[in-house]
């Protein structure tokens, strides 16, 4: 118990159970099966700030590939970490996760030796953090208030913000950690006439103004029916896309599908699936009333 649980392979002992190779007893039986267990360590350091100053909470990973196992653990409060229960190697890698929206950069450090790993320094670099502010506005420059705005991270699933406008039209977002891959969605209110808004991937690197024009809202609508018989088909799945655009709906009991608020474009592609049906796309369409037949 004191060097935790081995299981075998041809080669070397492994650590995890899907790893292991399997032994079978379905031929004959099994001898000569030899399980050989090593010495464990720890490695042993301290997450820091370019300060000196510790950083808690920070996800430490050991991993050695030559063994093909490791451990991992939070730092406490001072920084500290101690991840033991580890073979000894010289081929560790150890890689430092910071908390989902941290400001933390992550930090990978490899070929490390474990006999010499009891007061390592992890060196936390932050992110730089900057500002985003924008107006909504129509058509017309006439400020919307209420809007619903997101921000998201097409590279960081766990990273989105939401705000709203307020009644002169602007919105503002602090400590935007710096990156290149940000969409914004607006979403005006309930009974506003105005088409759902969807941005290009763009970067910040710098504070920046991201100012957000609202067009005239058009519909997408038809009935999705069989050929054989000429019946709605109901509960189809419909998927609505276009440059920046994405959106779903599920036909009625009258094989009816209805998409609102979209922008007015002649590139929107309709795919229809259903479990009892092919898939069906429609191409280069503009916003209309559509018969999609299976």
């Amino acid at each position: 118990p004191e060097k935790g649980t081995f299981y075998y392979a041809p080669d070397h002992a492994v650590r995890t159970m899907d790893t292991a190779t399997r032994i079978s007893t379905d031929t004959d039986n099994q001898s000569n099966i030899v399980i050989v267990t090593w010495s464990i360590t720890c490695i042993s350091g301290k997450v820091i700030d370019t300060s000196g100053n510790g950083l808690e909470n920070m996800w430490v990973d050991v991993f050695s590939n030559q063994f093909q196992t490791g451990n991992a653990g939070y730092s406490l409060e001072d920084g500290q970490f101690n991840i033991c229960g580890l073979p000894e190697s010289m081929d560790y890698k150890i890689s430092v996760e910071p908390p989902a929206n941290s400001v933390w950069i992550p930090y990978v450090q490899e070929g490390i030796n474990s006999a010499n790993s009891n007061s390592l320094i992890m060196s936390q670099r932050q992110v730089s953090l900057f500002t985003i502010s924008g107006m909504v506005t129509n058509i017309n420059k006439v400020p919307i208030a209420r809007t619903k705005i997101m921000l998201k991270s097409l590279s960081n699933k766990d990273f989105y913000l939401h705000t709203q406008s307020i009644e002169n039209g602007t919105f503002q977002w602090h400590d935007i950690p710096e990156a290149n891959d940000y969409m914004i969605s607006a979403y005006p209110p309930e009974n506003d006439a105005h088409a759902v808004y969807q941005s290009e991937s763009f970067a910040v690197t710098r504070n920046c103004q991201v100012d957000i024009m609202l067009e005239p809202s058009l519909t997408i609508s038809g009935t999705i029916r069989g050929y054989q018989p000429n019946v709605p088909i109901q509960n189809a799945r419909v998927n609505l896309y276009a440059e920046n655009v994405q959106a779903e709906t599920w036909s009625d009991a009258d094989g009816a599908y209805l998409f609102k608020k979209i922008e007015n474009a002649r590139n929107y592609v309709i795919v229809v699936q259903h479990d009892d049906f092919a898939t069906v796309k429609n191409h280069r369409l503009q916003p209309a009333k559509l018969l999609i037949s299976f």
